[in-house]
């Protein structure tokens, strides 16, 4: 008796959790349903590189001539991805050449690294407008200012560094837009 009573509750037991996965089982098909199911689907794609740019000036100091190139440019894999709803965007790597008369400063991300805390702000930025913010003839520099940002955004900071009239390169310090700015803003205010 005890042998049947043994094997009607485990006959019981059994059923019951066949019952309890067939209605998880069920659970799963509806959430499968079009309507409720989220997509994993990502479009990929290639993001603008910012155009290439090159700016030339040239000054004076004490009948000196100097001449002043600085270059943005992209190059390599596309590999900085940006994400937005069921869009990755990759995005290549760009840098800053320099070039005070015949000295080439040679400018990428990693010169910038340290001053954020953050490893992945620095990853998913890039550079943006750059100009000469002042030529100091008395120091013999140049202060440079760049827009460093996210990718399609205006969100980010300026960087300001200088390059000396001997080619040697030195931070200064990093700045956050005022409010409301685009960097297109920059342009027009200051030539």
């Amino acid at each position: 008796m005890q042998r049947i009573i043994l094997a009607v509750i485990t006959l019981s037991l059994l059923s019951c959790g066949q019952q309890k996965d067939n209605g998880v089982n069920a659970t799963s098909n509806t959430e499968d349903t079009p309507t409720t199911k989220k997509s994993n689907t990502y479009k990929v794609q290639k993001g603008e590189s910012m155009p290439n740019e090159t700016t030339d000036s040239i000054f004076f100091v004490g009948g000196e001539k100097y001449k002043v190139t600085y270059k943005i440019f992209s190059k390599g894999e596309y590999i900085i991805a940006d994400t937005s709803e069921n869009e990755i965007t990759f995005y290549q790597e760009n840098f800053i050449d320099i070039i005070v008369n015949d000295k080439t400063i040679h400018l990428d991300k990693s010169m910038f690294a340290d001053i954020y805390k953050n490893d992945n702000q620095t990853y998913h930025s890039g550079f943006g407008n750059t100009y000469i913010d002042k030529i100091d003839k008395e120091n013999r520099k140049i202060i440079f200012t760049t827009f460093f940002g996210f990718h399609q955004s205006d969100h980010g900071e300026l960087l300001y560094y200088s390059v000396s009239f001997d080619g040697k390169y030195e931070f200064i310090k990093v700045e956050v837009p005022k409010l409301g700015f685009a960097e297109d803003d920059v342009m027009k205010t200051n030539p």
